[in-house]
């Protein structure tokens, strides 16, 4: 699948498992660095291309400011 994904820490085990499972390309936030600043989760997203997966309400809005 060319659909990459960084998946942010309130994602849930179980939505992580099943897009590992449909081979999705992923970037755990849990795995890189629990705690990460949303500014630093943009700009890893930037650099690799990935969209965001998150429940965070406040990414629309960092995103444009960034």
């Amino acid at each position: 699948m060319d659909f990459k994904l960084i998946i942010d820490e309130n994602i849930p085990n179980t939505v992580i498992k099943r897009l590992q499972q449909d081979n999705y390309e992923l970037i755990s936030i849990r795995e890189v660095q629990k705690g990460m600043d949303d500014d630093e989760i943009i700009k890893l997203s930037r650099e690799n291309q990935h969209a965001i997966l998150t429940m965070d309400r406040d990414f629309g809005y960092l995103t444009y400011r960034l």
